[in-house]
């Protein structure tokens, strides 16, 4: 049952942006009694060093999928920046593992730079405003839209289009 609830919080995403998920190294999700947090540095994990983990609290899952989704996007963040290797870098800093989602990230530390949305978010830096308006985007898009209107078409133009990802060769993805 965990797994079938975290498939379906991904149904929204875009398969191409999954396939970039699949294709990486890192970006593992774990189930947990600990709390949910994304750890981009190595986690040891039965005997195996993992880079890039989700954990996901089961009870979280159950009652507070809101913090899953935080935990997500961060991972999705580290990943579509470096793969989500430990010391790579994050789209919301400005990189992308594709020219395409390079692009992208550019757009968004200029956007992100114009502040709209952070404090009514409580978010101060880049990465976090990422994580807590690409929740917004996938819950409510209309208040995203009024926030920062300039991140909601980002997002709906790329990282949330399908047609965006259709143009990325998954044998693209350098990590």
């Amino acid at each position: 049952e965990p797994a079938d609830r975290l498939l379906e919080m991904l149904t929204p995403f875009p398969s191409g942006l999954l396939r970039l998920w699949l294709a990486a190294p890192g970006g593992h999700v774990v189930f947990t009694h600990r709390p949910t947090a994304y750890r981009p540095e190595p986690q040891l994990y039965h005997r195996e060093m993992l880079e890039g983990v989700c954990f996901v609290a089961l009870s979280d899952l159950m009652q507070d999928q809101e913090a899953v989704l935080l935990a997500l996007t961060s991972l999705l963040d580290h990943l579509m920046g470096g793969g989500a290797s430990s010391g790579g870098p994050y789209f919301s800093d400005g990189h992308g593992v594709t020219p395409a989602l390079a692009e992208a990230a550019g757009r968004f530390v200029r956007i992100h730079d114009l502040g709209y949305g952070h404090d009514e978010l409580g978010v101060h830096s880049a990465r976090d405003y990422f994580a807590h308006t690409l929740r917004l985007y996938l819950r409510d898009e209309r208040r995203l839209n009024v926030l920062d209107p300039q991140v909601q078409r980002l997002y709906r133009h790329t990282l949330m289009s399908e047609a965006f990802w259709e143009r990325e060769d998954p044998l693209s993805f350098t990590f």
